[in-house]
């Protein structure tokens, strides 16, 4: 499935003045003996958080944790329209992989995500989110802010001070 996005956000770059983001998300071991999923959804439409839907709409299946850190890639496409839109990302953990199962919608444990500027036309740009554990049942969730700075892309190498020119100009600029 991984392999087929990839190539489908190939096609697309090469179609039409698309951008892509390639977000690497760590997530925490799960809690064994009780399966656990992590399940992401990404939206440049909404930054609020509680209108994200929940379900047979959302095109990926939650990821299974492991007893160890895993680390998933998920390759976002955005259309010339949506380029200086923020991302908003949420990882909801669950017993279901889209969440829908039983209880899943009590005692919500959810981490939030907003990337300012992600993409910038005809280029592959890229973000590492950590999500360092599972959050508590009910609590409130955290929200990691991404500055256009941290997006890396269209420099090799890393750099001191992010992705961004003295002046202030992301490099994909």
């Amino acid at each position: 499935m991984r392999a087929f996005l990839s190539a489908a956000a190939l096609m697309a770059l090469s179609c039409s003045p698309n951008a892509i983001l390639e977000l690497t998300v760590e997530l925490p071991p799960g809690n064994p003996p009780e399966q656990a999923y992590a399940f992401v959804q990404i939206s440049n439409e909404t930054i609020d958080f509680d209108m994200f839907t929940v379900g047979s709409s959302d095109r990926l299946d939650g990821f299974l944790l492991t007893e160890e850190t895993t680390t998933q890639q998920i390759s976002v496409v955005a259309e010339p329209g949506d380029y200086s839109r923020r991302l908003a990302v949420r990882v909801r953990f669950c017993s279901d992989p889209r969440c829908v199962g039983l209880g899943d919608d009590r005692g919500i444990r959810e981490r939030r995500l907003i990337i300012d500027r992600a993409f910038y036309e005809l280029k592959r740009t890229n973000f590492r989110w950590v999500v360092p554990e599972i959050p508590e049942a009910d609590s409130v969730p955290e929200v990691d802010v991404a500055d256009r700075c941290d997006v890396g892309g269209c420099r090799d190498g890393t750099t001191s001070s992010g992705f961004c020119r003295s002046d202030g100009t992301h490099f994909c600029e």
